[in-house]
C-alpha cells in the first residue's frame, strides 16, 4: 500500500511507517472544499485541518447546533428583555373540560402569578387573556418563576386560535411585525453558510425563538448586490405573515432547515 504520510510503498500487512513511526491501519479521507482538497486525513478528524471544512455528518450537526444558539442569542430573550418581563413560548396547548385552554412550555423570562392579565401573540394574531389557574409539577401553584416548566390556565381565547410557537408575555411588551429593519451577518462557508452571495429576490426562512416563516430579505445599501458570505449588512426584512418581535429580538437565517445567518431587529416599521 502506499504510505500516506511518506509516500513510499509498504507491504499490506504493515500496521506502521517504518520512516514516520505513523499508524497505517486507520482510513484517510479527501477534504471537499474545492478550494482546498487536502488529502490523507485521518477519518477520526472532525474538521480538515488545512481550511476547517465539516468532514462527517456529526460535524456539520454541530456545526447547525452552535450556529442557530449563536443566531438567537446563548441567553434567548435577555437582549430583547433587560427588564426580564414575563414571556413563555407555547410548547402545546389542551382544551380540558371544564377548566378551558390550557398552554404548555418553560418560562423564558420573568415570573407569572393567578389573575395576572397577559397578551397571546403569533401568527398574525393577538389576544388579551387572564390567567385562571397554574399547574407546576402536576400541583396548582400560585406563582411560577423563569425555568419552570408549567401548564397555564387562561381564558379569553378559544382552543383553536392558540398554536404552537405562539408567544405568551405582559400586555404591550411584545408586537406582531411584519416588516423591520435589521442588522444580520451571513456565516461564511466554512462556518457553515452559503457558498455564494444573495441573491436581490433572496427569500429565506426567518427564525425567531421557535417559530419560522418565510421572509423577503433586501439590503439597504446595493440591493442589487446581495450579501456576500462573511459579510455584515443592514437589511429590510418583510415576512409572509408577522410575528411578535421588539427592538433587539435575535433572528436566524436559514435554508432547507441550515443556519446560514444571524440578525438582530433595529426598527420595526408596520
Amino acid at each position: 500500500m502506499k504510505c500516506p504520510h511518506c509516500g513510499g510503498e509498504h507491504p499490506d500487512t504493515a500496521n506502521f511507517c517504518p520512516k514516520s513511526g505513523k499508524k497505517l491501519s486507520e482510513s484517510f479521507i479527501k477534504c471537499s472544499n474545492p478550494d482546498c482538497q487536502a488529502e490523507n486525513i485521518p477519518n477520526t478528524f472532525t474538521f480538515c485541518p488545512h481550511c476547517g471544512t465539516p468532514l462527517n455528518a456529526q460535524s456539520l450537526l454541530d456545526i447547525e447546533e452552535v450556529n442557530l444558539r449563536m443566531a438567537l442569542g446563548e441567553g434567548g430573550t435577555d437582549m430583547e428583555n433587560p427588564e426580564g418581563k414575563f414571556l413563555m413560548v407555547v410548547v402545546d396547548v389542551f382544551n380540558i373540560t371544564g377548566r378551558g385552554v390550557v398552554v404548555t412550555g418553560e418560562i423564558a423570562a420573568g415570573k407569572i402569578k393567578v389573575g395576572d392579565r397577559l397578551e397571546l401573540l403569533g401568527y398574525g394574531k393577538s389576544f388579551k387573556v387572564k390567567t385562571s389557574g397554574i399547574e407546576l409539577n402536576r400541583k396548582l401553584v400560585d406563582i411560577a418563576v423563569k425555568g419552570d416548566i408549567v401548564g397555564i390556565f387562561i381564558s379569553g381565547v378559544d382552543y383553536q386560535d392558540v398554536l404552537r410557537g405562539s408567544v405568551l408575555t405582559e400586555r404591550r411588551f411584545l408586537r406582531n411585525g411584519l416588516r423591520f429593519q435589521a442588522h444580520v451577518y451571513m456565516f461564511s462557508e466554512t462556518e457553515g453558510g452559503r457558498s455564494e452571495s444573495t441573491g436581490s429576490d433572496y427569500t429565506p426562512c426567518i427564525y425567531i425563538r421557535n417559530m419560522e416563516v418565510p421572509g423577503l430579505l433586501t439590503p439597504v445599501y446595493n440591493a442589487m448586490m446581495g450579501i456576500r458570505p462573511g459579510e455584515n449588512a443592514e437589511v429590510v426584512v418583510k415576512l409572509t405573515f408577522s410575528l411578535p418581535m421588539k427592538e433587539g429580538t435575535r433572528f436566524a437565517i436559514r435554508e432547507n432547515g441550515r443556519t446560514v445567518g444571524a440578525g438582530i431587529v433595529t426598527k420595526i416599521i408596520d
